[in-house]
């Protein structure tokens, strides 16, 4: 009687032990893929991997179809010199070759000095300023916040911020999931830098603007809204000095007009109880 080795013992055993090793089998080769697709390649490349000219690829970016997930420093030469290197992930290259509606067949095999018809790609894409303003109305509309953005002519990148609401919303989290769900904008998400330092400024700045947070003062003294420009209130006020005779050359007011009125600290006191009655 022969003995039956390991796996080797009854037949659906055996079945169970190669389903489970085929399994495996599949799983590693899953994850082989995926670990391939997650490479990073320099723009030659991804050419390569598109079967297009090098100097063809600036097109593709152009068309806002790719764009660097990371940059890195390369050496170069015997000295401390380094230039900077966009790598592009390569399962996003790979992606681009299923793009509905474009030709790649004719974009292989040009002949030399030809030019290549992406260009005509990158023409239709609109500019990054474009995407961008066009972001910010609709955040602004979306939300009924002003909302800023200003190019850096120091980073080159552009900078975002808004005003809030009472409940603190939009939050920076909120507005960074809506940029990450329009195409258009997603593809510049990483040249973009929410809330800067000078967001927090122009909302202070602004506050004032508000209706009936803020006042202006006249030397009267009158009481004006900073945001409708509605006076609140005008009256005469009691001045800690006799006025001068160069003072009343320019207001026209004298030591008796002023006999009768109230020091300005009660004036501005009753403005803060009840501006209706002050």
């Amino acid at each position: 009687m022969a003995l039956a080795g390991p796996g080797t013992h009854g037949g659906r055993g055996t079945d169970h032990h190669r389903a489970r090793r085929a399994h495996l089998t599949a799983d590693v080769d899953r994850l082989a893929a995926d670990a391939d697709g997650e490479q990073r390649v320099t723009a030659s490349t991804a050419a390569d991997e598109l079967e297009i000219r090098a100097s063809a690829f600036r097109y593709v970016e152009a068309a806002g179809w790719l764009t660097p997930v990371e940059v890195c420093d390369r050496p170069v030469g015997r000295g401390d010199r380094t230039v900077q290197v966009a790598l592009y992930r390569l399962a996003d290259v790979r992606a681009i070759r299923e793009m509905p509606g474009v030709p790649w067949e004719e974009f292989w095999g040009l002949p030399k000095g030809a030019p290549s018809p992406l260009r005509e790609y990158a023409a239709l894409a609109p500019a990054r300023a474009t995407v961008i303003k066009r972001f910010a109305q609709a955040l602004a509309d979306r939300h009924q916040v002003h909302v800023w953005a200003w190019h850096s002519p120091y980073t080159g990148g552009w900078e975002l911020d808004w005003e809030r609401h009472d409940d603190a919303t939009p939050t920076a989290a909120q507005v960074q999931d809506e940029i990450a769900q329009e195409a258009d904008i997603a593809a510049y998400a990483g040249e973009i830098t929410l809330c800067p330092a000078w967001g927090k400024l122009t909302q202070e700045a602004r506050a004032p603007l508000e209706p009936d947070v803020a006042v202006l003062l006249d030397i009267e003294i009158a009481v004006q809204d900073a945001h409708s420009g509605k006076l609140k209130m005008d009256t005469l006020v009691k001045p800690t000095e006799p006025i001068s005779r160069d003072a009343i050359w320019v207001h026209g007011l004298t030591d008796a007009d002023v006999a009768r009125t109230r020091p300005v600290e009660k004036v501005l006191g009753a403005w803060g109880r009840s501006p209706e009655t002050a």
